[in-house]
């Protein structure tokens, strides 16, 4: 008898655990949380190396920032308005805040109301939080849309309880002017700007700020003596490619050349950074533009 009550309580135990999700899978909307929307399509998850048959070409991107998983799916309305989902877990703020600067970039208009951090354009509401990105697609225009778009936002961001921080170095850039990049190695730097095929900056951290044919960028080192001596590495190398001309030491710690496509390259290293900074097409046919 004793052992026919123990089984009969375990599994009511079973029962009443056993729908929880676990995973990227728990922070997808309940049957009842969204009004009118429901789930259109399975749900997708990749994880480590199999992200590469999700995103293909930007895979390596995302492998250098600190991949985890990413989770895909879709809602329909009964108007046939269909959202698509998308949500990224990285290893740590640092590497979603990266990503998530790469998928909001170009939109303008700030989504308040979820996330640490959130765009809004026409087709797209990108929310970062934590080590979370999620990306929702639909027709913004439309209001039903736009109601669903915000709803998913709204429980995604309720479903990750730790508020999260932006990263130390977001605080020099932040409300900046201009395109920002975050950088993490040397594929996110190629991105921006192709040096060489050496990995002579052996990036910790950095950033890029582009606007107007200036392109700024801002590589971080744990210290000064590190980023002396990356300016050495950088200035050996970069001084013997065929591509640059003109290569002139300024003082010792500062260098300027010419790539080329006329662009004016100069690398300096200032305490623990080195800045470069790089004025495309000044120079045509020898001669600088005025």
């Amino acid at each position: 008898m004793r052992k026919l009550i123990l089984l009969q309580l375990l599994l009511i135990l079973s029962a009443a655990y056993s729908p929880a999700q676990t995973g990227l899978r728990a922070f997808l909307p309940k049957d009842d949380e969204m009004e009118g929307w429901k789930l259109n399509s399975k749900v997708s998850e990749y994880k480590g190396e199999d992200l590469i048959f999700f995103v293909n070409r930007e895979a390596d991107l995302y492998q250098e920032f600190g991949f985890v998983e990413v989770m895909s799916t879709s809602f329909l309305n009964e108007n046939n308005e269909e959202l698509t989902f998308e949500l990224y877990r990285m290893k740590d703020i640092y590497a979603s805040y990266g990503i998530y600067l790469l998928k909001a970039e170009g939109m303008e208009d700030k989504y308040e109301k979820a996330g640490k951090d959130a765009f809004v354009d026409e087709n797209s509401l990108v929310l970062w939080k934590h080590h979370y990105i999620a990306v929702i697609k639909g027709d913004y225009t439309s209001s039903s849309a736009s109601d669903g778009m915000e709803m998913l936002a709204d429980i995604v961001d309720s479903r990750i309880k730790v508020p999260g921080r932006w990263p130390a170095i977001s605080h020099t850039f932040r409300n900046s002017p201009g395109n920002i990049i975050l950088l993490r190695g040397k594929i996110g730097l190629q991105n921006v700007y192709y040096f060489t095929s050496k990995d002579v900056f052996r990036i910790e951290e950095g950033y890029a700020v582009e606007k107007q044919g200036l392109t700024d960028i801002h590589l971080k080192y744990s210290d000064s003596f590190t980023a002396i001596r990356r300016f050495g590495e950088v200035a050996g190398v970069l001084s013997r490619e065929k591509r640059f001309s003109g290569f002139s030491m300024i003082g010792s710690t500062a260098f300027r050349m010419i790539d080329e496509d006329g662009s004016d390259i100069s690398i300096e290293a200032d305490n623990n950074y080195l800045n470069i900074r790089i004025q495309k097409n000044v120079i045509t046919s020898g001669r600088e533009e005025n």
